[in-house]
């Protein structure tokens, strides 16, 4: 009985032991996969935190392009000279003065003031180029928009003159592309108030990362001999010149 007691206590040790030995251990023990596992979570979090919180670079780089300005004239606006303009925004309007003061130093001195944009003062050589221009406003804003009854390229016009210019900001780090164009050519010659006039047609665009984002539009009357501002007009707003040196009919 004793001998029987034993082989079964035996019998239940070697089944014991067939189940042991059945049973596969993994290549490697738990303690070194967790240190393996966490090292690599330490790994992943630090290029992770990099990227999140690495410097980024907020600044732009411009490059502006244009073609070539090939002016036929020079600035017809001399000291003594007076215009005035009518402004028309809706059912609102206002008139702005724009007078030609002197002449410093190859520099002709320009002025152009409204009750309520202020005053501008800008100085223009004689090939049209602007040397300098400053606002005065009471409310501190700098708007040069009033001083659109002269511009460079007006010297430049003929009956098929066109003109681009182009400009380009990018931030290769923030993957971003503004672009703006202007473009503008002459579509036709006509008439405004018994003056002879270049009317040339104005396009603005500007564009995120090739995609328009705004586009404008305006037709510009040029006088053929003084090359200021006669007429514009674009959606909802209208500019017209009411006083000039020279004889204006209506």
């Amino acid at each position: 009985m004793v001998e029987k007691k034993k082989q079964k206590h035996i019998s239940r040790e070697g089944r014991l032991e067939e189940k042991m030995t059945g049973f596969k251990l993994p290549s490697f023990n738990f303690g070194l996969k967790n240190t393996i596992l966490l090292s690599v979570l330490v790994v992943v979090a630090f290029f992770a935190y990099a990227w999140l919180f690495r410097p980024f670079d907020l600044s732009f780089k411009t490059e502006e392009n244009s073609t070539l300005l090939v002016k036929n004239t020079v600035l017809q606006l001399f000291p003594g000279d007076k215009y005035a303009y009518e402004y028309f925004s809706g059912n609102q309007s206002r008139v702005i003065d724009c007078d030609v003061k002197r002449v410093v130093g190859g520099c002709t001195l320009l002025s152009s003031s409204s009750s309520s944009q202020g005053r501008i003062e800008a100085c223009v050589r004689q090939d049209g180029a602007l040397q300098y221009a400053k606002a005065f406003s009471e409310t501190g804003e700098m708007n040069l928009s009033s001083l659109d009854f002269f511009q460079e390229w007006m010297l430049a016009l003929n009956e098929s003159w066109e003109w681009s210019w182009t400009a380009t900001s990018r931030n290769d780090q923030l993957e971003i592309i503004q672009s703006r164009k202007l473009s503008l050519k002459v579509v036709n010659v006509t008439e405004f108030k018994g003056r002879k006039a270049f009317a040339v047609r104005e396009v603005f665009t500007s564009s995120l990362n090739g995609r328009e984002e705004a586009r404008s539009e305006q037709l510009v009357l040029v006088d053929f001999e003084k090359r200021v501002l006669l007429r514009s007009e674009s959606v909802g707003v209208r500019v017209e010149l009411k006083e000039a040196p020279f004889d204006l009919s209506e």
